[in-house]
């Protein structure tokens, strides 16, 4: 297994790690740090396998997929506190669901469905508003109208990149 691959499993076995803090302890600086670290792991592992000249399928695979873990997670771990209002992580969950298996499908057709800016704008977001989301929550501040325009250009983009996944590659439909 290669150093990309190895970092992208660390981000995996971060994910329990992370929940089990954020919910049976009261160390939320220590569930920040750990969501932190994962999220960061999501550009490090990407950088360097492309630098490095090692990507991977298992990394094509786990990267994506560790990816959603961590986000969906997240996301849920704030709609369970009453933090984030459950109508964009559902968006999220069903955006993330169907581009996984329109990417299986295609991969099924031989049509391989590479990462668009939307999408990688999308990665960008979530990861910002989650870890704004923490930072309120460890300041013990309330949602207030930048988090809510946050929470809202994330839920757009993210919708805004499904539709754009299926039109550049409606072929395979």
């Amino acid at each position: 297994m290669n150093l990309p691959n190895k970092i992208t499993t660390l981000r995996l076995l971060l994910v329990p790690i992370y929940v089990g803090v954020f919910l049976y302890t009261d160390a939320r600086i220590l569930a920040t740090l750990l969501f932190s670290i994962a999220a960061m792991t999501d550009f490090l592992d990407g950088y360097l396998a492309r630098k490095m000249g090692l990507v991977t399928d298992l990394g094509k695979l786990l990267d994506p997929l560790a990816d959603k873990i961590l986000t969906i997670s997240s996301f849920v771990l704030f709609v369970s506190i009453g933090r984030l209002s459950a109508v964009p992580v559902i968006i999220v969950i069903t955006r993330e669901l169907f581009i996984s298996i329109f990417r299986a499908i295609a991969a099924g057709k031989q049509h391989v469905i590479a990462a668009s800016v939307y999408g990688k704008t999308k990665t960008i977001l979530q990861i910002s508003l989650l870890i704004t989301l923490h930072l309120y929550w460890l300041m013990g501040r309330q949602t207030d109208m930048i988090l809510q325009i946050l929470v809202w250009a994330m839920t757009a983009i993210t919708l805004f990149s499904a539709l754009d996944y299926l039109w550049k590659n409606r072929e395979v439909l």
